[in-house]
């Protein structure tokens, strides 16, 4: 790209007055593609692992996880919190982003599609996408293209926006937004390249036939009322049907074809926990102790005020900035909101050990802060029968009811209902408007309602209004895992993989380490085998009985692992999918006693009136009614189930269903009323409908087609490089 270079030479964006808005917006690498995963050919040169034979070289690997982990430690630091960075994770990111970045531009070369020098400099000098607009863009919007062109294009201008008072050297500021328009540029031409490729993917979006776009628009605009009766298959016992091996083995080869897998491993394992040993309890215990003696030395606000800064230089404490006692944790709201200034408080279990916090200072905030609780009564069949419903409710409180236990008992909010109808504190924006406006209007105390919104009626408790902001600071002391006692759980995991090399079974050294042994299902190349993608190379690497190094896994411990199943791409077997076949056939012959069961049923009711009559031949019936359904095989309270939504909107209305065969139910239905789009209306919006439709099926295809590719790819990994989870 001869013009790039050009520009490259003279044309530095401001990067540096972007910041870390800029490093939240990309992810990108520090070279062209071309030359980010060329293949190395020098002596010596490492690669961390291949895509269709082409490799991903460790030093251009590790400078971009080096480059991701400054990139969130950046971040985190520009909102002043502490950086906590899973480095695991990020390696893990900048692999599979590399992978997807190589897969894109192979196909892409296959195809013909390519990025031109003209759409690079449209985007970078006619249309700046937001991330390099918006440090140029005042708080009205108005975007200053002429300040930004002239920084482009003119870098020594970049030294009369640089305070002389801010020690920022002006000959490394320009040379570093050189660096930073490779990497515009390099992100610009990825961005292109998937834009292009995800045109031509998603290309048959624009073959949807009308027709398609119709029966969409009829589904999106019919709704129906029915009543039925559920015949669930719970209702057969189990010791009811029974399935043998040979009706499985004769089910498994009439439909072989649709049983394929992709290559899938097993492997059985067992954990030695990484918990604190004895001397590491000591430790903390003599640790503790010497805090708690310096806190309670002097007891008064001031002399524990200096033991704790004593202590939060000692142990790496953490000072939050200013923020309203409404963002905070339950536990922390309770213990600091009325904490006088310098108050220490502590210690107290936060979930990672003994925290002492020390309120700093308090403030006026601008953002008014609500705490309320309520009670929800949906609306139902009847709107009006709800509302009567919360009237009453809100007449029983103001009579002396206890608003806390009636929440648990009736409001349909179940999740705030359990706390007693307690929502917490919200700040304007949080809830729907006509809740909001009611509870921002209402003072400390006041009982309001019933209020109705999008969700039903809410009779309103409001507790607290706060505009007070507080700093506070917390010192915590955690009880954690000694170098030597994570050397001797190794050691002992060690000694374990030893046994298991020599060929003791699995689980006779987890009998005699007392160890449970447990087997994973089969997993892919993509899922972290117990939360591992360690253990997850692992068994792709090696054979049948192959025994792991030992791995540290999140929430286990260390992991002792030994491959217990292979599969290869084909048909899967029939005995890791017997059990399910077995479930499958079962609940068909269920279906089978149901529907003749289905038919009793119906007989009789045709007898005795009908529907309504249900629940007087049958106390046991389950009898329903659904109002508002789509036919997208969703009613609620039952889940999916198409057989019956579709024959909401075929059947006659007002006449009982023959015997419907559901998925997991059979069915009998009356159609109440159903509402369906005017035809001339359907005709004049079927090109928006195919629209949208098509749209949908461009952006499904690109993620789809991406989705094969890495499934069908040659994707191998240095486990070198990836040692942990």
């Amino acid at each position: 790209m001869k013009v790039i270079s050009k520009m490259r030479e003279v044309s530095p964006i401001l990067l540096a007055i972007f910041g870390v808005t800029f490093i939240v917006f990309m992810v990108i690498s520090d070279i062209d593609m071309q030359t980010l995963f060329q293949s190395g050919n020098s002596a010596g040169s490492e690669n961390v692992g291949t895509v269709n034979g082409e490799k991903i070289l460790a030093t251009v690997y590790n400078a971009r996880v080096q480059e991701a982990i400054e990139m969130q430690r950046a971040s985190a630091t520009s909102q002043q919190k502490e950086p906590e960075i899973d480095e695991e994770q990020v390696r893990d990111q900048v692999w599979n982003e590399m992978v997807d970045e190589i897969l894109l531009r192979q196909e892409a070369e296959k195809a013909g599609v390519s990025v031109s020098n003209n759409e690079v400099l449209d985007v970078l000098l006619e249309n700046p996408p937001d991330y390099l607009r918006r440090p140029f863009t005042d708080s009205l919007g108005r975007f200053n293209k002429q300040q930004y062109l002239e920084l482009v294009t003119n870098p020594d201008r970049l030294r009369d926006f640089i305070n002389p008072q801010s020690g920022v050297n002006p000959d490394e500021a320009v040379v570093k937004f050189k660096e930073d328009l490779i990497k515009v540029e390099d992100f610009i031409l990825k961005s292109k390249l998937q834009e292009n490729i995800s045109s031509l993917v998603g290309a048959y979006g624009d073959l949807l036939s009308p027709t398609v776009a119709q029966l969409q628009y009829v589904v999106d605009n019919s709704s129906a009322d029915i009543d039925f009766v559920n015949f669930p298959v719970a209702k057969v016992g189990d010791n009811e049907v029974s399935v043998t091996d040979a009706e499985i083995a004769s089910f498994y080869e009439k439909n072989k074809q649709f049983f394929n897998q992709k290559p899938a491993r097993k492997i059985k394992y067992f954990t030695f926990p990484m918990v604190p040993g004895s001397n590491d309890s000591t430790q903390f215990e003599n640790k503790f102790t010497r805090v708690m003696s310096l806190i309670q030395k002097d007891t008064t606000i001031a002399g524990r005020d200096k033991a704790f800064e004593e202590i939060f230089i000692e142990y790496s404490g953490i000072t939050s900035e200013f923020k309203t006692v409404s963002t905070l944790d339950p536990i922390r709201q309770g213990m600091l909101k009325n904490a006088v200034n310098r108050q220490v408080i502590g210690p107290v279990n936060l979930g990672d050990g003994l925290t002492f916090l020390r309120l700093d200072e308090r403030k006026s905030g601008d953002n008014l802060s609500v705490k309320a609780s309520h009670i929800l009564i949906e609306f139902g069949a009847n709107k009006d029968s709800s509302k009567a419903t919360a009237s009453k409710i809100m007449a029983d409180i103001k009579a002396g009811g206890n608003f806390e236990q009636i929440a648990m008992e009736k409001s349909s909010d179940k999740g705030s209902g359990m706390k007693g109808g307690d929502l917490g504190y919200f700040t304007k924006g949080m809830m729907v408007k006509p809740f909001e406006e009611a509870a921002f209007a209402a003072k400390p105390g006041d009982l309001i309602g019933p209020i109705e919104t999008q969700f039903g009626y809410h009779i309103i408790k409001v507790v607290d209004k706060v505009t007070e902001e507080i700093k506070y600071s917390e010192v915590t002391l955690k009880l954690n895992i000694s170098t030597a006692t994570k050397n001797t759980i190794f050691r002992e995991a060690n000694s374990a993989k030893t046994m298991l090399e020599k060929g003791t079974s699995i689980e006779e050294v987890g009998k005699q380490l007392k160890k449970n042994v447990v087997e994973t299902d089969l997993f892919d190349k993509n899922t972290p085998a117990i939360g591992s993608k360690a253990l997850t190379l692992f068994a792709f690497d090696g054979k049948l009985n192959d025994v792991s190094a030992p791995v540290e896994v999140k929430n286990y411990g260390v992991v002792i692992a030994q491959i217990s199943g292979i599969r290869e791409k084909g048909t899967t077997p029939l005995e890791d999918i017997k059990e399910q076949l077995k479930l499958r056939l079962i609940r068909n012959k269920k279906l089978d006693i149901l529907v003749k069961k289905t038919d009793e049923v119906r007989t009789k009711l045709l007898a005795s009136g009908g529907l309504s009559a249900a629940k007087s031949i049958d106390s046991t019936l389950d009898v329903r009614s659904a109002a508002g359904i789509r036919n997208n095989g969703f009613v609620q309270g039952l889940g999916k189930d198409y057989a019956l939504t579709n024959a909401a909107f075929t059947a006659p209305i007002g006449s009982m269903t023959t015997t419907i065969r559901g998925e997991n139910s059979c069915f009998l239905v009356v159609v109440k009323s159903r509402v369906e789009p005017d035809k001339s209306k359907i005709e004049a919006d079927k090109d928006a409908v195919a629209k949208k439709l098509a749209g949908n099926a461009k952006a499904m295809a690109y993620y789809g087609w991406m989705n094969d590719l890495k499934n069908n790819a040659d994707i191998v990994k240095n486990s070198r490089f990836f040692s942990n989870n």
